[in-house]
């Protein structure tokens, strides 16, 4: 019975038309005798497959994202911000998005898309932050969270005068 509902599980969960989607779940379902209907309400599975379908975009969208600052930062802390004088976060967005156009209709474009945005966006704050700094005639500085003002090792430093 576990095999019949991940097959129900992934009927629901694909992204062919609604009209399609619910013939087959009549399918499944009469061929079954209802037994995949009641097991799937009794697991808490939705029977509408939209929600389903929306969690694992989500998903996958928040890890591209996690991997495209963490692969920025990465090759920022290795080369700098810049290569080329060109900001490794808007290189990164510019070839992503590029990519993504010269690749359309094939499945990475989406990921590349979704690359390019989250490499826009991390250029995107981090210039802004440093032309409201420069207006302010501030020297921008990143601060992790749990640092406050001092720096425990010049504090000791000091104190050893």
């Amino acid at each position: 019975m576990a095999n019949e509902l991940s097959v129900f599980e992934s009927a629901l969960a694909t992204t062919m038309p609604k009209e399609e989607k619910s013939a087959l779940r009549r399918y499944l379902d009469r061929v079954s005798g209802g037994r995949l209907t009641s097991l799937a309400e009794q697991s808490g599975l939705k029977i509408r497959g939209d929600h389903v379908v929306a969690t694992v975009n989500s998903i996958r969208q928040v890890g591209e994202g996690v991997m495209t600052g963490a692969g920025i930062a990465a090759i920022e802390h290795y080369v700098g911000e810049s290569v080329m004088k060109v900001p490794v976060d808007g290189g990164v967005a510019a070839a992503a998005t590029f990519g993504s156009i010269a690749m359309a209709g094939h499945e990475v474009s989406k990921d590349l898309a979704n690359i390019g945005a989250g490499a826009a966006t991390l250029f995107a704050h981090r210039h802004t932050q440093k032309l409201l700094a420069a207006k302010a005639g501030k020297v921008p500085t990143a601060k992790v969270s749990g640092d406050d003002d001092v720096d425990p090792v010049i504090a000791a430093a000091r104190d050893l005068r």
